[in-house]
């Protein structure tokens, strides 16, 4: 039943990104789906508008996919798109942020793994923990921003349609 149901949302998705005019409605679509918690449909017309002409929209796709990724703590696929972020906007210092935010909470999960899995000389284990230690203190700093930036990125995430104005 609940397969069922994931196809229906995500077929109507499919409906409804093709249906809309131009590319800032299917942004938009995917913003509210977004904001409200429904992520399988937001990352699917997000994916869609990840080839779009218009490179604005390209670039927040991936933006907001990454972040989608990031919260879900898949590092891996975060860092992807965030990267491809950066490719299609080089100056938006968000995207390099949450890439490196993304890159050292994957390096600190790879090196408790290691450390964890792996019996060490402790000279050894204790330049990790160092490292580590370093690490961690780099990722608070990087919280403190993220937590900041995160209200201004809701508060700038959709973006306004152009409406004609009246001459008279």
């Amino acid at each position: 039943m609940i397969s069922k149901i994931k196809l229906l949302l995500l077929l109507t998705t499919f409906i409804v990104a093709f249906s809309f005019e131009n590319a800032i409605e299917t942004y938009n679509y995917a913003v509210q789906h977004h904001k409200k918690g429904n992520l399988d449909i937001a990352k699917s017309v997000y994916n869609k508008l990840l080839s779009n002409k218009d490179t604005n929209i390209s670039f927040r796709s991936s933006f907001n996919l990454g972040c989608i990724y990031l919260a879900q703590h898949k590092y891996d696929s975060a860092m992807k798109f965030f990267e491809k972020a950066i490719l299609l906007n080089s100056f938006n210092y968000e995207a390099k942020y949450n890439y490196v935010y993304a890159k050292l909470k994957h390096q600190s999960i790879i090196n408790y793994t290691q450390k964890t899995s792996n019996t060490e000389t402790t000279k050894s284990t204790s330049n990790k923990i160092e490292g580590n230690i370093a690490s961690e203190q780099i990722l608070n700093v990087v919280k403190a921003k993220e937590q900041e930036t995160k209200k201004k990125y809701f508060n700038n995430l959709q973006i306004e349609t152009p409406k004609s104005k009246n001459p008279w």
